[in-house]
């Protein structure tokens, strides 16, 4: 202990009465301090340890083994002395032999910082953390001769669970300025090894700039030029070497130097920026570089130029309606903001939808996909610090995804001849049709179940017109047609078009004397026919107004040869037909009349 201060350190630690280095905190419980004097015994005892392998050994934490070999390696574990009934306490153990020994590395990147009669030294710590405990740092004034700046090494204590400081610091005092010193860093192993020292670093102390300018006016003069004007103390002129000055448009944004050489003996300079927003910074420098700034000056010029018209507008719309726009970034010194335009209609006034300015050349919108217009319009303009607006962008247009349905097309006209169906259509008033679907229902079609089945698929330039030649006599069949847009949206389907094929109208003559008389007076046709042919099961009648398709009206017994319409209206010309429906499934031919109401 009288020899060694680390193993002073480790005894008191072990044995000694008392072991506080921080007072215990106020309100603390005489466990908790207890538990906290032991954790501050355990510390700095193991702390002393391990730079000095000595006092380590002295604590029975470390060895040496004189009886190895050169061409050997060696197992050694180590066991705690506590007995397993008092505590387990598992063993620890290293392999190793004299082949494995290494050059302990010199520390690196040293480097220091000089201040007036003071330096800071840093370097790598991190990458060092598992070779060194701690450090010697050493300095010269000669470059050669070299003495450690303490007997005390350097130690890091800010470590905290994983967290390890990339760097070690330590402060030393100069004697003076305006000498050079040099510095270098030796590590220390836990087993008391010095390392080779690092390389060394120089510098000098020297006395900063004490004093400040302050500008105190400012002149706009015509040509737009800025006159500064400032003040500097006397008593700092022999440390004064000239004066810089620097701009910026924002007070605490980058500045860039307008003017490196002002004289020392200047009090005023004129310039000239490109902004119209100017803070100035001026820096007095001494002959060594050291720079004192003043406060920033704010300086406003007349601006009525506005910033340039934003380029490169595009724009995007997904499925949901929402839309991406994105431009190229103004890059005026004074630029502000964006304001973004829009309209529904192409060549109408566009709205203002930012009511404040964007700052970034990006903006989302949505588009309501339910409303009839199937396209949206953007411009951009521009804002400056002074609010000068561009003009604005040129437009762009933004298509919406189609979710608007088609109109239904409908069946104009149809006729049926033996075994063949003649199909017309009107396809409907969209301009967006790129297909139309013609589906059949055939109750003779077992596959199909009942189900209606896709006949053909047409092109809205195709004719509008079918001949459905799959199909028998008798049978009475469904069609309706679907119309399919551009992105795939369909129509409802028409009301179906229902109808009955014949078998053979040739065999089969039509209904005799079909009379149809008008009575105005109480608004009715009555209608009457004659028909010889046996094995009648039914009577079918149709009706049209003049120039449009018949469809099916009335479906009569055998023993039914007369009728009255009460649906009708003055000035419309009807036309009716019949046919009678025989046992076997087969039809007469039509039989037309035109009456006049």
């Amino acid at each position: 202990m009288k020899t060694n201060d680390r193993a002073a350190i480790i005894a008191q630690s072990l044995f000694g009465k008392d072991f506080n280095v921080t007072m215990p905190q106020s309100g603390m419980s005489s466990v908790l301090a207890q538990s906290e004097e032991l954790t501050q015994r355990f510390t700095f005892a193991l702390m002393a340890a391990d730079q000095n392998f000595e006092a380590a050994q002295l604590a029975g934490w470390a060895w040496v083994d004189t009886t190895v070999k050169a061409n050997e390696k060696y197992l050694y574990r180590i066991y705690a002395a506590v007995p397993s009934s008092k505590m387990r306490i598992d063993t620890s153990g290293v392999f190793v032999g004299l082949s494995d020994f290494q050059e302990l590395p010199a520390p690196r990147d040293v480097s220091a910082a000089f201040g007036n009669k003071s330096v800071l030294l840093n370097w790598n710590y991190r990458d060092f953390q598992n070779i060194y405990s701690s450090f010697f740092v050493e300095r010269s004034e000669d470059s050669i001769n070299f003495k450690k700046i303490s007997n005390l090494p350097v130690t890091n204590f800010l470590t905290q669970g994983s967290e390890v400081p990339a760097m070690m610091y330590c402060s030393d005092t100069l004697d003076e300025n305006d000498k050079t010193y040099w510095y270098r860093v030796r590590g220390i192993s836990s087993f008391g090894e010095v390392s080779t020292p690092s390389v060394s670093v120089k510098g000098m102390g020297e006395e900063g700039i004490a004093y400040a300018p302050d500008i105190k006016n400012f002149d706009v003069m015509a040509d737009s030029s800025i006159q500064l004007k400032w003040e500097f103390p006397q008593k700092g002129l022999d440390k004064l070497d000239h004066f810089v000055l620097s701009v910026s448009d924002d007070a605490d944004g980058q500045y860039r130097v307008l003017d490196d050489k002002i004289a020392a003996t200047a009090r005023q300079v004129s310039v000239k920026t490109n902004m119209s927003s100017n803070y100035f910074v001026l820096s007095a420098v001494n002959k060594r570089g050291r720079k004192a700034e003043s406060y920033p000056q704010f300086v406003q010029l007349n601006d009525a130029t506005p910033p340039s018209v934003p380029t490169g507008l595009m724009g995007e719309i997904d499925d949901n309606g929402y839309i991406s726009l994105k431009w190229a970034d103004n890059k005026e010194r004074d630029f502000h903001g964006y304001y973004v335009y829009r309209s529904n209609i192409k060549g109408e006034e566009m709205s203002l939808i930012t009511p404040e300015p964007l700052h970034y050349a990006e903006f989302c919108d949505s588009a309501d996909l339910k409303m009839l217009n199937s396209k949206v319009y953007y411009a951009v303009a521009a804002l400056d610090k002074r609010y000068n607006k561009s003009v604005a962008s040129t437009v762009i247009e933004v298509t919406k995804p189609d979710k608007i349905a088609p109109t239904t097309p409908v069946f104009s006209e149809y006729k049926l001849e033996e075994n063949k169906v003649i199909l017309s259509w009107i396809n409907g008033g969209s301009e967006d049709i790129a297909a139309l679907r013609l589906y059949k229902k055939d109750p003779t079609n077992t596959k199909a179940n009942g189900q209606w089945l896709l006949v053909k698929e047409f092109e809205p330039t195709d004719s509008s017109t079918y001949t459905d030649e799959n199909v028998k006599g008798g049978v009475t069949l469904s069609y309706s047609l679907v119309a399919i847009d551009n992105t795939k949206n369909e129509s409802p389907p028409s009301v179906p078009l229902t109808l009955t094929v014949p078998i053979d109208k040739k065999n089969k003559a039509a209904v005799k004397s079909l009379i149809g008389e008008a009575d105005r007076q109480n608004r009715k046709i009555s209608l009457g026919w004659v028909y010889d042919e046996k094995n009648v099961v039914e009577y079918q009648l149709y009706k049209t107004v003049i120039n449009a398709p018949y469809s099916l009206w009335k479906v009569l017994d055998n023993n039914t040869l007369a009728i009255t319409d009460t649906e009708v209206s003055a000035s419309n010309i009807y036309k009716y037909a019949i046919r009678a429906i025989f046992t076997d499934g087969s039809m007469s031919v039509m039989r037309e009349i035109k009456v006049e109401f």
